[in-house]
């Protein structure tokens, strides 16, 4: 039986460039923001970046003048507010290239090569944008409560395409699908015993959560 030798190697780069930036204002008014810039070599060069952003902001209600009655008992009062966007470049090496193979191939007794994969130049990116709003809240400096609101969509989905038997090819990698994701996080935590000597907390946590495929290939 003759030997059978092989060998595969792959490189994969990823760059990234990115920003950020803060502010407060009197300990009431917060504000960030951020921006980055990636890029993966798992994308043709057309389609091999893509800008991401971020910009979130808190306001400290509680800490307001006009909320002077409450404060004996309202300890924190917080509304806040961000939308994002990040990207996924989460598929195989070279997959967007048209290959070649010679594994098991064989005409007539000899070896020979096929055209493994299609190429897909136009390639790129999936993208997920989020929305959350929330309050935090703080009574009685005992009693801690959180609700939060979050929209999540996913675009330009890294899938698999069913291809025609026609083409030689069963499937090939695309941007073709799309989902939403929606939600509510609520957050109890309560200071049941607080003593020098002994500390007893409860805490508990509950989510509803919707998810949708709104988009798919064809």
């Amino acid at each position: 039986e003759e030997p059978v030798v092989g060998q595969s190697v792959t490189e994969t780069v990823f760059n990234s460039f990115f920003g950020e930036a803060s502010y407060n204002f009197n300990d009431k008014y917060f504000g960030s923001a951020s921006i980055r810039r990636d890029g993966s070599s798992r994308f043709s060069k057309n389609h091999r970046w893509s800008t991401f952003w971020s910009i979130g902001g808190r306001w400290s209600i509680g800490k307001e003048n006009f909320m002077e009655n409450f404060k004996s008992w309202l300890n924190q009062f917080d509304l806040k507010v961000s939308y994002g966007t990040t990207g996924n470049s989460s598929i195989g090496d070279y997959a967007y290239l048209g290959l070649v193979s010679g594994q098991g191939v064989q005409y007539d007794g000899n070896g020979g090569l096929v055209l493994s994969q299609p190429s897909v130049n136009d390639l790129t990116w999936e993208t997920v944008a989020q929305t959350n709003i929330g309050i935090e809240t703080r009574l009685f400096d005992r009693v801690s409560v959180g609700v939060d609101y979050y929209y999540k969509k996913t675009s330009d989905m890294l899938l698999s395409i069913p291809y025609s038997f026609t083409t030689g090819y069963s499937f090939g990698q695309g941007n073709i699908g799309a989902m939403v994701n929606q939600g509510v996080d609520f957050n109890f935590d309560v200071d049941i015993i607080r003593k020098n000597d002994m500390y007893w907390n409860f805490k508990a946590n509950f989510n509803y959560n919707k998810n949708e495929i709104t988009e798919l290939f064809n």
